[in-house]
């Protein structure tokens, strides 16, 4: 708050003009413990996401009173707010131009609904907020993020003469 004062709100209030956002390190130690809980142990560990939530959630530990999925963990690990930077355009919804990264271009959402930007067309700027996480970690679990393979598929060769008839 503006005088200094903290409080909790699952849904943030109104915006001012004149108002700006401010990032600033949770006063429960214990969501601290756990932001660097999940970055030390997918760095460290041969974990995925889905094991790192399927584990807060058999220990009993809850995110908002919710308990936690892949998703919810993946996006911890993938948001720069940890070690001290800022992220713009991750989504867009825009009806008639989006931002690719570089410019505004024409875009093809006539119904408005939310699309996930890729990383390159995100911006990423410096914060003025202290990091949580430290630059080694953070690399180490971006590198494994994208190392990570993807569902298997099956083989799709012209010589299978049943393709397409049996599932």
């Amino acid at each position: 708050m503006p005088d200094g004062s903290r409080q909790e709100r699952d849904i943030p209030p109104r915006k001012n003009k004149t108002d700006r956002i401010v990032y600033v390190p949770s006063l429960d130690q214990t969501r601290m413990d756990t932001v660097k809980y999940i970055f030390t142990n997918f760095a460290t560990e041969s974990i995925t996401a889905a094991q790192l939530a399927k584990r807060f959630n058999e220990l009993g530990m809850l995110r908002y009173g919710k308990p936690w999925l892949r998703v919810t963990v993946e996006d911890v690990l993938q948001n720069p707010v940890y070690i001290g930077m800022i992220r713009m355009n991750k989504t867009s919804r825009g009806e008639f131009t989006r931002y690719d990264g570089e410019q505004l271009v024409t875009a093809s959402n006539p119904d408005r609904k939310m699309r996930r930007n890729p990383v390159d067309k995100q911006i990423i700027v410096p914060g003025k907020h202290e990091a949580v996480i430290d630059l080694p970690i953070w690399e180490a679990v971006q590198k494994k993020l994208r190392g990570r393979e993807g569902r298997p598929r099956p083989p799709r060769l012209e010589d299978l003469w049943l393709r397409g008839i049996l599932v």
